[in-house]
Formats: structure tokens, sequence, C-alpha cells
């Protein structure tokens, strides 16, 4: 088997009160990243100070520090240019990565070379004691191709979520995270790819995101902000060729965005082709999430978090 090599990218901002338990998760890995690199965003806390002392005697890490806060998306582009390695991953600075995490992800990539992202099961907590994954109802390692994947996100509930997954690191340039885009860029990073390439999918629990008031992606913002996001981001899927915006509307992957963007589709006929897909993905998601919140009522838990998952909240 061909070795492969993976970097883990982690931007920072303004999180010291998570970094020592985000950061731990990668350094204790079953199998260690080849390249850790953390680039902070001009943090006003004693975020630096945390992550020089975590990482002093890591010789893969290296911290890159922003004079002024430029923003996540400008700190992730920064953050490609030092790459080095076949994949990379990304992290936020708030997150945790399942001990085995690097290990099953790398393990599946090298039988599978021609996989340009590989996912795993969007896996969620607010603490050790609250913790759940979506489940696909689907317990085999899969492949998917384009057009199999499309179909497969119009019948089902499955997502890539961004946090789970690991790239091909020729597959992203140093403009990969559009900044216009916000917290939808790497949400159209991962569609980019994955409609153009095979993507690989792991049924496991690997990758956690903590859920929080603060996080950015849940940040609460006016609709005059998101409409600007809206406009870069349909203009962006418009410049593409008919194939690729003919797979946004088949896939119903719009669904997975802010519930506002109805309003700025409804009065924009423009876009209306894009209407349909978005609503009908949207009724889909509320049963679902209508659903998953009765099996927490009655505290069915989702049988892909394993116990071996959770129990590493409690090492790191």
């Amino acid at each position: 088997m061909n070795r492969k090599t993976i970097s883990i990218i982690i931007p920072n901002y303004n999180y010291s009160k998570y970094l020592k338990q985000s950061i731990n998760s990668i350094l204790f890995q079953a199998r260690k990243p080849d390249q850790l690199i953390i680039i902070d965003d001009g943090s006003t806390d004693d975020s630096v100070k945390i992550i020089e002392e975590l990482i002093k005697d890591i010789p893969f890490a290296v911290l890159l520090k922003n004079k002024t806060n430029m923003g996540i998306e400008c700190s992730l582009n920064k953050a490609l240019e030092f790459n080095t390695k076949d994949y990379i991953g990304f992290m936020a600075s708030d997150d945790i990565k399942s001990h085995d995490f690097i290990y099953e992800m790398m393990k599946f990539v090298e039988e599978n070379s021609d996989i340009a992202i590989c996912c795993s099961l969007p896996a969620f907590f607010k603490n050790h004691k609250d913790v759940w994954a979506d489940n696909f109802n689907t317990f085999e390692k899969k492949i998917f191709d384009p057009e199999t994947l499309i179909d497969v996100m119009k019948s089902t509930k499955f997502w890539m979520a961004s946090h789970t997954c690991i790239y091909q690191a020729s597959k992203l340039n140093q403009r990969s995270f559009d900044s216009e885009l916000r917290h939808h860029s790497d949400w159209y990073t991962v569609l980019d790819i994955a409609f153009k390439n095979k993507v690989g999918f792991i049924p496991k629990a690997l990758a956690f995101m903590r859920v929080h008031a603060f996080a950015y992606s849940r940040q609460e913002k006016k609709y005059s902000e998101l409409k600007k996001i809206y406009s870069a981001l349909f203009n962006k899927i418009e410049r593409e060729n008919e194939v690729f915006k003919q797979k946004i509307i088949n896939s119903r992957s719009l669904s997975a965005l802010d519930s506002a963007m109805f309003i700025f589709l409804l009065f924009r006929l423009k876009y209306w082709k894009y209407l349909p897909t978005f609503v009908v993905g949207k009724i889909i998601r509320f049963n679902n999430r209508a659903k998953n919140k009765v099996l927490k009522l009655f505290n069915i838990k989702s049988k892909n978090v394993s116990a071996l998952s959770i129990k590493c909240f409690e090492d790191i």
C-alpha cells in the first residue's frame, strides 16, 4: 500500500478556552499527522501563548500568525500555501477529532487513491455527555462517483459535513475558500470538488463539531449581510457550467443553507430555478430533524456514535 501524507490545518481567533482540548485531539491521534498548521488570526486573548506551549516540542507543528484579523477564509487560504502533504484536513479550533480520525481516513484513501474527498458521519457535541451524530442508515464504507452521490443526496439525508472531510491537496488551491461566501465557503468548496470527483464515505463518527452560540457558522447575521453573501454565492454558481448548476439543483444541496435564503430567492426571478429544490430540501430536512428530536427525547442514540468515540472527550 502506497503511504500518503496528511496536513491538518487549524485556524483560530480568540478561542483560547477550547484550544487545549482541540489541539490535543490531533497531537494524540493513533496516527499522527505529517504536518500540523495552526494559523492564529490576530487573537487578542492568550491563544498564541497556549498554542506555543502545546506545540513547543512537536516537530511537525507550525504556528502562523496574522498581524491583524483577516477572517477565517483568508486564514485558510494562507495556510494552504504552507501545505506540503498529499491530503489536507481542516479543523475549527473549538472542534474535536476522534482518536482514530487520521488512521481511519488515511487507510481508506491509501486503499482507494482516486478518492478526492473522504468524509464520515457528521457528529456534534455540547459536552462529553451530550454527543450525537447524523445516521444515514448505512453501515458500509462507500465510494460515490458524482452522479451516484447526487442521487443519494436527493433521495436520503446524506450530506458531506466539511468538519468530517479530508481533501486531496491537488484539488485545493490558494483561493479555495471565497471570503465573499463567508460561512458558506467551505460548503461550496466541498461541493465543487465532490461534484467533479469521487467521494469516499466512512460510516463512523470521527469528527465532532462543537455546538455553541458563539460558533462562526451560528453567529446571527442581519439579512442585509446575508443578501450580500447570497448574491456572491449565486453569482459564483451562475459562472459555473450548466452541468454543475444542474447538479446543485438535483442534489437539493442548497437546503443545507440558511432558511432566510427563501426570501432572497423569492424576490429574484433570475434565480427561481433554484427555489423548488431549496423548498423541497428544507421540508425533508425538517422531517429528519423532527425525527431526531423524538429519538433524542427517548434517549435513543445513534448506533454509529460508539462508546470509544465518546470516550475521546474524556481522554483529552
